[in-house]
């Protein structure tokens, strides 16, 4: 009986909330929800031309038990079942409502482990071939110097005066980098380099270094009786301009195919000091010889090791040909242009005479020719200079007035 009378009151006060809500109506203009929360959740939904509908909150109280029993029931493991685990979390949907819901979530572990049945990606083995040998690196590496050799010619002649000098690459030979040190003198410049991050080494011995610092200057490239300990601030420059040399030249003959950038990391004039690898490191030593007319020749030396050959040559060599450092325009001071022989007419006399005049001339005949006081200076049919005519030594000369 308590438990009826309980039920009547609950929906009597479900009916006057639904009085209110009509009584409110115009409050929320065209559209509008009202929502109240007791112990079951009722939702009235008020649409525009229609009355609030009347909801039993205490039916739906009564479904909501219903529906809480039947959760618990589920977490519960029946016989004959397999065991799974059961999390039984509380959540609130008001902290400061007195009622609490609950929720069940089953967290089922599998009973076995699953195994793949086969691999889905087959790979051509063209994909999985293995990288160059050692017997494919050094013979790659002897056409790439012939054309890194092209581009030094161009790259070096600003350090050698203006006029190419002639390339000489040695065949590469295969050895260990002690070996290859052995030969390096005391004073060299020793450069130790990374292609993306693999090193190499370039040496150029200091007596050779000295020569070109000394042209540099307008000397006829001599030494000192002496060699110094270590290079001057103007050597270093200069050695900075010939690793920047070698590190384009190199990327023009690899045709960017090395997978980064070609920098110096740092140098030494001793190669002791440089620590660029191990002794026993397997490399191939290149030599470039640099040949020049009435001049002693000097040498350019570079050490790869295999490791970083195997890298630069990893997906083969480039086809195409690597374009040739670009020059500045030649000057017309400077040789080669300074020697060359150009044709120069002086218009002494420009005039017109009649066809019976012409026909009619005679030995000894006089003509009278008007000699304008500025001669054009003709060069490739074009006037590029005015000048007057006068006499030096017994000689006809031309004072230049004016430049075109």
């Amino acid at each position: 009986m308590n438990q009826r009378n309980q039920v009547s009151g609950v929906e009597r006060l479900g009916q006057n909330m639904a009085q209110h809500c009509r009584r409110g109506w115009n409050r929320f203009g065209r559209s509008g929800r009202e929502y109240y929360q007791g112990p079951g959740i009722a939702q009235l939904d008020c649409q525009f031309g229609q009355s609030p509908p009347i909801v039993p909150i205490g039916k739906m109280h009564i479904e909501d038990q219903q529906r809480r029993h039947r959760a618990r029931q589920a977490c519960q493991p029946r016989r004959g079942q397999p065991k799974a685990s059961a999390a039984l979390t509380r959540s609130t949907s008001n902290p400061s409502s007195s009622s609490k819901r609950e929720s069940c979530h089953l967290l089922m572990k599998p009973e076995r482990a699953f195994i793949a049945e086969r691999a889905v990606a087959q790979h051509d083995p063209i994909l999985l071939r293995p990288g160059p040998s050692v017997g494919d690196l050094v013979p790659a590496l002897a056409r790439m110097s012939e054309r890194m050799a092209r581009t030094l010619r161009g790259a070096l002649s600003p350090l050698l005066g203006g006029s190419e000098p002639q390339i000489n690459p040695m065949k590469p030979m295969q050895t260990d980098y002690e070996d290859f040190c052995s030969e390096i003198p005391r004073l060299a410049a020793n450069s130790l380099f990374n292609v993306g991050a693999a090193p190499f080494m370039v040496t150029i011995e200091g007596e050779n270094v000295l020569r070109l610092l000394d042209r540099a200057f307008g000397g006829p490239g001599d030494t000192p009786s002496s060699l110094p300990k270590e290079f001057t601030l103007s050597a270093e420059l200069l050695i900075g301009r010939v690793e920047q040399i070698i590190a384009t030249c190199l990327a023009l003959a690899l045709g960017g195919s090395t997978g980064g950038a070609i920098r110096a990391v740092r140098r030494e004039a001793a190669y002791a000091n440089l620590q660029a690898m191990p002794g026993s490191t397997p490399v191939a030593g290149l030599t470039f010889n640099v040949l020049e007319q009435g001049r002693m020749p000097w040498a350019i030396s570079l050490a790869f090791p295999i490791e970083t050959l195997a890298q630069v040559f990893a997906h083969g060599e480039t086809s195409t040909r690597p374009a040739r450092p670009p020059r500045a325009p030649g000057s017309p001071t400077q040789p080669p242009f300074a020697d060359l022989p150009i044709e120069v007419t002086a218009v002494l006399v420009d005039m017109q005479l009649p066809l019976a005049t012409i026909s009619t001339l005679e030995v000894g005949q006089i003509l009278s020719v008007p000699i304008a006081r500025s001669v054009p200076l003709i060069v490739g049919g074009k006037p590029c200079a005015h000048g007057s005519i006068g006499a030096i030594d017994d000689r006809v000369a031309i004072q230049i007035s004016q430049l075109s």
